[in-house]
This record gives C-alpha cells, sequence and structure tokens, in this order.
C-alpha cells in the first residue's frame, strides 16, 4: 500500500496561502525582471556569488565585525549579482532589429 505523501498539502496550503498575491507581483515587473534574470543565468551568477562569498569571508576576516559591515557586504553581494545576470542577457541580446519596432 502507498503511503500518503504529505507534501502535497503543505503545497496546497501555500498556493491558496499566496494565490492572492500573483495578482501583485503581475504588476511589480521592477521586483520580477530582475529575479528572473537571476534564474535564468545561474552559472554565472552561482560562480560570481561562490566568487564574492570568498571575497567578503577575507573581508570580515580582515576587520572588525559588525552588523553595518554585514549589511554591506550582503548589500553589494546582491547587487553584484544583479549586475551580473543583467549583463550575461545584455552580452546575448540579439543584436539585430526586434520585432516589436
Amino acid at each position: 500500500m502507498r503511503k500518503p505523501n504529505a507534501r502535497r498539502p503543505f503545497f496546497l496550503a501555500v498556493v491558496l496561502a499566496f494565490q492572492s498575491a500573483y495578482g501583485l507581483l503581475r504588476h511589480a515587473g521592477w521586483l520580477t525582471h530582475p529575479i528572473s534574470a537571476l534564474g535564468r543565468n545561474p552559472v554565472a551568477v552561482f560562480s560570481i556569488g561562490s566568487i564574492l562569498a570568498l571575497a567578503a569571508q577575507l573581508v570580515r576576516f580582515a576587520l572588525l565585525r559588525s552588523f553595518f559591515l554585514d549589511l554591506g557586504l550582503i548589500s553589494f553581494g546582491s547587487f553584484f549579482l544583479l549586475i551580473t545576470a543583467w549583463f550575461v542577457e545584455w552580452r546575448y541580446r540579439p543584436q539585430g532589429p526586434s520585432l516589436q519596432d
């Protein structure tokens, strides 16, 4: 006999809880487009993120630890990952005339 899957009710609960948020996110292109770019370019984002994590560890080792240092490192790293995803998409965009023109 097959055991019931415990993940299914949790998945349905998440879908029901966030179904109203879809209407808000659909109009928030300023938020969804950069996050989607991160997901479309996982290899570049992961490799740059690994290098940034190592560099951040060196900075934390060299300087006195503080909340503001950690906040700055996380903010800089997140911004740099968004720039990385944007650059990869910019580099591989079609160079010819677009269909929207």
